[in-house]
Parts: C-alpha cells; structure tokens; sequence
C-alpha cells in the first residue's frame, strides 16, 4: 500500500470521527435551542449540522479523488474535492443569510432564554468542534477540501465561544437581546470567512490563472531563453489544489532537429516545476508561426 494511499484512508477516519462527533452535538444543540428558546444557540446548532454536511462532503469527495482515471474520465474524480469546497462554502453563506432574517425579526419580539443550558451546550460544542479542527489540521494546509472542512469546524468554534459569553450575560445580567446580537454576529463572521474561499472555488471552477502566477513572469523568463523567438497561446489552469497546468506554442528562432527542441522544452518544463511550481506543462514548439 503506497504511502499516498495510507494517509488517504488516515484522512478519511479523521473525517469520520469528525463527523460522528459533531453530528452528536448537533442534536444536542437542537434540542437544548428549542428547550431554552435561544436563537444564536440554534444559529450554533444550524452551523453545527453544516458542518456535518460539510464533513459528508469533504469524505465523499476525498473517496473519489483516490479512484483512478479511466479513458472516459482521463483526470479521474480530483475536481470532486474544488466541488465539495464550492458546496461548502456556499451553504455557510446561505446558513448566515437564514440567521440574519430570523435574528433582525427577534429585535422587535424578544425572548426570554433558559441561559444555563446555552451556556452548557456551547461549552460542549467548543470542545467538540476544537477537537475535530485539531484532528484535520495537518490535511487542511495543502487541500482545498480539507480546508473548506477544517474552515467549517473554526468558524463554529468561533460562535460557539460568542454563544458562550452571551449565554453567561444573559445568565448573570438579563439581557437577552444580547442573543439576538451574538445571532447577527455569528452571521457576519460566517459570510466574511465563506467569501474568499468562494471565490478561490469559482476560480479554479472558471480555469482563471493561479493568483499568485502571472502569466507575463512566465513569458518574459521563457524568452529569456536564446533559443525561443516567441511564446502566444498561453493558458494557464488548476486541476485542483496541487496540480497546475501549463499549455503554449514556443517558435524557434532556427528550424533545429526535433532532438534539439525537446531537449529545450524539457529544459523550460524543469525550469516551470521550479520557478512557478506548475507540474504540467504541454509545449508545441515551432518555427516562423508554424507550429506542429
């Protein structure tokens, strides 16, 4: 079993108790909100059952990523973990726009909250939701997927905590508009850290050059190169998180031996993987805008 195929199945168990755990604390939260009559305790709750989706998501993804390719399907599933990313994020989105209409409608109806059990249950949640970001952190550095996960499980974290402190005012002090408050809150927090990885999804989605690669480096330091008169048709694309695709014609200035070229682009190949960190390149090279 290679060694690739071993930290697949660690990453997936991580997920599977990540998803154990918080699907418990879900339900907990549901009940303990409809029991107390907290809305940012059933905000926490509605995020914590995102977070479970979030987690199914990311596994199912993860899974399909380790399939081979196939002829029909020659770059196998590794867009599944850009589309679970996009899900991701964008059902915190749609959860954040839910929780700012039901918070606004409490300001004019308050409600008085059972606070012990929110602050109970928020306690449990920081635990859980702690735990479970702990346990993916390492796999959410370098994949998108791991990373929307992992952005799930912080951000309830976050409003766990707010969810906490509010439940302890409204226990020692009485002001329970304070709910209403940490409601909108929570909602602003999970807009504000969805956007980016939004937009990060739609761009590999849309195959948008890499933000940290601009395209005339590359040309400028290709025709630096004595041999190479010009470099058009440059396309520039992610696969995914790690696998960066880089495509363009290359004219000669001299009609050399084929022997000659691929040695050059090899040479431009080597010089990409390490300058630009792309690990796919396709070069057609040619000569006085004839290319083969």
């Amino acid at each position: 079993m290679s060694a690739e195929h071993n930290h697949g199945n660690m990453k997936g168990k991580k997920l599977g108790l990540s998803i154990l755990l918080n699907l418990l604390i879900t339900v907990a939260q549901g009940i303990g909100a409809l029991v107390s009559g907290s809305l940012s305790l059933l905000s926490d709750a509605l995020h914590n059952f995102s977070d479970v989706i979030a987690l199914i998501i990311s596994y199912i993804a993860d899974k399909l990523t380790q399939k081979e390719f196939t002829p029909e399907k020659t770059f196998g599933f590794k867009r599944a973990e850009v589309i679970a990313a996009l899900i991701n994020a964008t059902t915190l989105i749609v959860i954040a726009l839910m929780i700012t209409k039901e918070a606004i409608s409490r300001f004019n109806q308050p409600v008085e909250v059972d606070s012990f059990l929110v602050i109970v249950l928020a306690a449990l949640s920081i635990l859980v939701n702690a735990g479970s970001a702990l346990l993916i952190k390492g796999e959410a550095k370098d994949n998108m997927n791991m990373r929307s996960a992992y952005l799930h499980l912080m951000s309830d974290l976050f409003s766990s905590i707010a969810v906490l402190v509010g439940g302890v005012l409204m226990h020692y002090y009485q002001v329970y508009w304070v709910d209403g408050i940490l409601s909108l809150a929570i909602a602003a927090y999970l807009i504000y850290a969805s956007s980016g990885l939004l937009l990060k999804t739609l761009k590999v989605l849309m195959q948008f050059a890499p933000s940290d690669i601009k395209p005339k480096n590359i040309e400028d330091r290709i025709l630096k190169m004595d041999e190479i008169k010009n470099i058009h048709h440059i396309h520039i694309w992610q696969l995914n998180d790690k696998d960066i695709h880089f495509e363009a014609h290359i004219d000669f200035n001299n009609d050399i031996r084929l022997s000659e070229a691929t040695t050059i682009i090899n040479t431009i190949r080597v010089m990409l993987k390490n300058e630009f960190d792309i690990n796919h390149s396709i070069l057609q090279p040619g000569h006085n805008g004839q290319n083969v």
